[in-house]
C-alpha cells in the first residue's frame, strides 16, 4: 500500500493518524458502513433540523439558550465556541435531549435475541427479531406527562433521577449507543429509519 501523506506506516491492518486514535483499513461489511453513515450523518442532520424548529417555536427557550451561550463566551473571553466550552452548555444540552425525545432521530431499532426471553409475560425464544419502537418509549404517558409538549426541563438532574435509565433512548442502548418559523409553511413528519420533515423545515434568521 502506498504511503499516505500525514500518516505513519500502516501496521497490522490499521492506519495511525499522528496524535490521533488509529482506524482500520480492513474491509467493512456493507451493513456496518450503512449504520455508520446513518448514525453519524442522518441522525445529526435530523437532530439539528428539529432543534432549530423547536427553538424557533419557543421564544422563551430560545432566549435561555442565547443567554447561556452569551454567558459562556463572555466568561471565557472569546467569540467562537470551543471544545472546552461544551460542558458549560447545560441548558442547551437539555434542549437537545428534549428535541431527541420529542422528535426521535431513530424511531425504532431491531435486536436479535441471543437467549430465550420473557417480555411482559410472553415468551420470546432465542433467535427472535424484536422491534423496539423508541418513538413510543419517548411518548409513554406513564413516564412522560403531556408527551407532545416541548419541555427541556424534563432533563433537569432531579427529573432525570426519577426515571428509568432506558426511558430515554435517542440512539438505542447497550454496548453500541434568533430564529423564527415561516408561519405560512406547515411542517409534517414522515416516518422512516430517521425522523425527518415531510416537506422540509423553513426558517428565517435575523440579526439580534
Amino acid at each position: 500500500m502506498a504511503p499516505v501523506a500525514g500518516l505513519s506506516p500502516a501496521t497490522e491492518g490499521s492506519l495511525q493518524i499522528i496524535g490521533q486514535v488509529p482506524f482500520t483499513v480492513s474491509p467493512i461489511p456493507f451493513e456496518d458502513a450503512i449504520l455508520y453513515v446513518v448514525q453519524r450523518h442522518d441522525t445529526t442532520a435530523s437532530t439539528i433540523s428539529w432543534a432549530l424548529y423547536s427553538i424557533a417555536g419557543h421564544p422563551d427557550v430560545q432566549r435561555r439558550v442565547q443567554e447561556e451561550i452569551d454567558s459562556v463566551l463572555t466568561r471565557n473571553d472569546h467569540q467562537d465556541v470551543t471544545w472546552e466550552d461544551l460542558p458549560y452548555f447545560t441548558y442547551l444540552t437539555m434542549v437537545i435531549k428534549e428535541v431527541q425525545r420529542l422528535h426521535s432521530p431513530v424511531p425504532f431499532v431491531q435486536r436479535l435475541l441471543t437467549k430465550d426471553t420473557e417480555i411482559d409475560g410472553k415468551a420470546a425464544p432465542k433467535g427472535t427479531l424484536v422491534n423496539i419502537v423508541i418513538y413510543n418509549i419517548h411518548h409513554n404517558p406513564s413516564v412522560w406527562s403531556e408527551s407532545l409538549r416541548f419541555d427541556p426541563d424534563r432533563f433537569l438532574p432531579e427529573n432525570v433521577k426519577k426515571r428509568h435509565p432506558y426511558a430515554f433512548l435517542p440512539f438505542s442502548a447497550g454496548p453500541r449507543v434568533n430564529i423564527r418559523l415561516d408561519p405560512d409553511h406547515k411542517v409534517e413528519k414522515i416516518l422512516s429509519t430517521v425522523m425527518r420533515a415531510k416537506n422540509d423545515i423553513r426558517l428565517f434568521v435575523s440579526e439580534r
